[in-house]
């Protein structure tokens, strides 16, 4: 069986819209961690962390 291909969101963006795209990691009590290989903008323990950040925009 051949294996499934993973497709960021962000593959199928232009690329002037990836310049925009901001991420962010907030941890939870369950589920997988970031691996190395994946990227954020913004690591928060809480979703306090990302909304103090857009308030402040």
């Amino acid at each position: 069986m051949p294996r499934a291909r993973v497709v960021r969101e962000s593959d199928r963006l232009p690329p002037r819209s990836v310049d925009s795209l901001r991420t962010a990691y907030v941890a939870r009590p369950v589920g997988d961690p970031p691996t190395g290989t994946d990227r954020f903008d913004l690591h928060a323990d809480d979703l306090a962390g990302p909304a103090d950040r857009l308030d402040g925009a």
